[in-house]
């Protein structure tokens, strides 16, 4: 189940602007438009699908922050946990599990096949994303896996899909990873505008951070550059913090601090205290704060109310912070060798999110 060979056709004009150089994006996003619209979406007039050498995002005529650009009813929304794709295609192609998709869910399923294909996804990401460029059991594996556990290697169409899906809740325990039409071709910025659920319907409003006409939605709350490289697989110096690499350190005879990395990130960050260590779920390296919030002050009150004297909870606690910075500046110095000696787009890519989050980390350094 690739295009279709004839698309449907509806009474609707399409609600939006696509201006596009490659072949076929024109038409399979007007459409898209057409059939999200007869199913009772939303698309502000003012939208612009805007798509170059195969780059497709989403732009305004002006600046329109604040105001709403699309509403998908949820019956618009394409789940893709049952399909099965074929991997050995440098295309985007589904060989099972659409029968598990409504009539509507497969016509709008084909066209973003369509576009996807039209604009090479697949064949980018083959070349470009970290995943699908990072040998499994390889010195560069290793080196990401000491930043972020739980790093995969994988070239799957899959793997594609997790980088343009949405995680849509269901009931209070589980999730269905949904394709978002139009709204999946957005790109990211920290202050982009955040996905909003609510009334049988998902949204989101034009949020414009720069001097462009672009629009931009946020892909979560609280990811640093290796976080949006190995997840979504592109560089950018957007982030202004670093995640800490998950560390143990010693405070001799007071316990151990344990930093986590965990991705489920919900300001502030959560420490929980026994009388063996002191355990953070993540900790934001941030040079526009510092430290002592974060990490100094918490480390000293912990060591002093296992007994420690002022002067020595003092010194355990700085140098708890000078040792957190070093070993994160370690790992990521390190993670930029192996990208370098990668020599794919893939490795590019990660090299030029090493390099941003170690200027952060030097930052952090700087301000003692």
């Amino acid at each position: 189940m690739g295009a279709p060979s004839v698309l449907a056709k509806t009474n609707a004009p399409p609600s939006l602007t696509v201006d596009a150089e490659t072949p076929g994006v024109v038409e399979a996003v007007e459409e898209i438009a057409r059939i999200l619209l007869a199913a009772g979406a939303t698309l502000d007039p003012g939208l612009i699908v805007l798509e170059r050498s195969g780059h497709v995002t989403l732009a305004s005529q002006e600046d329109l922050s604040g105001r709403a650009f699309i509403d998908l009813p949820t019956a618009t929304l394409i789940p893709t946990d049952h399909l099965v794709w074929d991997d050995t295609s440098t295309d985007v192609t589904v060989v099972a599990g659409h029968e598990s998709l409504t009539d509507l869910q497969r016509e709008l399923l084909d066209l973003h096949i369509a576009l996807w294909n039209a604009t090479g996804k697949r064949r980018h990401f083959l070349d470009h994303h970290p995943r699908a460029t990072t040998e499994a059991g390889s010195e560069l594996a290793a080196a990401i896996g000491e930043i972020r556990p739980g790093f995969v290697p994988s070239a799957t169409t899959a793997t594609l899909l997790r980088t343009r899906t949405f995680g849509l809740s269901q009931n209070d325990t589980t999730k269905s990873s949904v394709i978002m039409p139009i709204l999946e071709l957005a790109d990211h910025h920290p202050q982009g505008a955040p996905y909003g659920l609510s009334d049988g319907g998902l949204g989101a409003q034009y949020r414009h951070v720069d001097d462009t006409a672009i629009t931009y939605v946020r892909y979560g709350p609280a990811r640093d550059a290796i976080d949006l490289a190995c997840h979504y697989g592109f560089a950018t110096n957007d982030p202004e913090f670093a995640i800490s690499a998950p560390l143990s350190l010693d405070l001799e005879a007071f316990g151990e601090l344990d930093i986590k990395r965990t991705l489920n990130r919900r300001a502030p960050a959560q420490w929980s205290a026994d009388s063996e260590e002191l355990v953070i779920n993540y900790l934001a390296l941030d040079p526009r704060v510092g430290l002592f919030e974060s990490l100094y002050l918490p480390v000293r009150k912990y060591v002093e109310s296992r007994g420690a004297g002022s002067e020595m909870a003092r010194n355990l606690a700085m140098r708890a912070c000078h040792t957190v910075i070093q070993l994160n500046k370690e790992l990521v110095l390190s993670l930029g060798e192996h990208a370098i000696a990668n020599g794919t787009g893939g490795g590019d890519i990660l090299a030029a999110a090493a390099e941003h989050q170690w200027q952060l980390l030097d930052a952090v350094e700087t301000l003692g």
